[in-house]
């Protein structure tokens, strides 16, 4: 080491370095001179952002299911007046002539 780099440094050299081995030494124990502390980090923010994009879905299949049943009973709805009219329908009119029979009803015969 140059005399001059040497002077600057002093007495308390030695102690630096023991103290700047001693930081290092703790950090990598603790596991933040590793990668498994930003390893770690960076899990715990793809896992929020799953869970985030889970919730997204949730929310989007209720509503879907929402609207599937609100669908569905409509169509019920309409099954049922599709009903009522054929009934009044048959009441009202006279029965439509089957094949064969030439359009002759029985009171025109």
């Amino acid at each position: 080491m140059p005399p001059e780099i040497a002077s600057l440094i002093g007495e308390y050299g030695t102690a630096g370095a023991a103290g700047a081995l001693a930081v290092v030494l703790l950090a990598a124990l603790l596991g933040l001179a590793t990668g498994r502390f930003l390893i770690r980090f960076q899990h715990d923010q793809i896992v929020a952002g799953h869970k985030l994009r889970g919730d997204e879905w949730k929310a989007a299949h209720e509503k879907s299911e929402a609207a599937r049943s609100k669908a569905e009973s409509q169509l019920s709805e309409l099954l049922e007046e599709s009903k009522l009219t054929r009934h009044i329908l048959e009441e009202v009119l006279p029965p439509a002539p089957k094949p064969g029979d030439n359009g002759l009803v029985e009171a025109d015969r």
